[in-house]
């Protein structure tokens, strides 16, 4: 569990200082949310098990040395935590605007 928090920590750093190299508001906007989904995505590591793993890392194994089991299976709770990221960040500005 303190696994998880430091990771999903980290990777909000990460995406913040990402998102520091762009000067436009939308495009910083845009940037955390990609960068954070990206990095804290989690799935199943392989059909049929329990574990979870960062799908960063399952796009990188299926490149790699895994089976090819679709990407397809990745995208869709990636798309999830996009969609959700850039929600709640626009939801966030818009409630602490004032």
């Amino acid at each position: 569990m303190i696994f998880w928090i430091i990771y999903i920590l980290l990777s909000l750093v990460i995406s913040i200082l990402l998102s520091n190299l762009f000067s436009k508001k939308i495009y910083k906007l845009l940037i955390l949310s990609l960068s954070f989904s990206l990095i804290t995505a989690v799935w199943l590591r392989a059909p049929g098990e329990n574990s979870l793993s960062p799908i960063i890392t399952i796009l990188l194994l299926e490149n790699t040395i895994l089976d090819n089991n679709g990407y397809i299976r990745i995208f869709r709770p990636l798309s999830v935590f996009v969609s959700f990221s850039i929600i709640s960040i626009l939801l966030w500005r818009k409630i602490f605007k004032n």
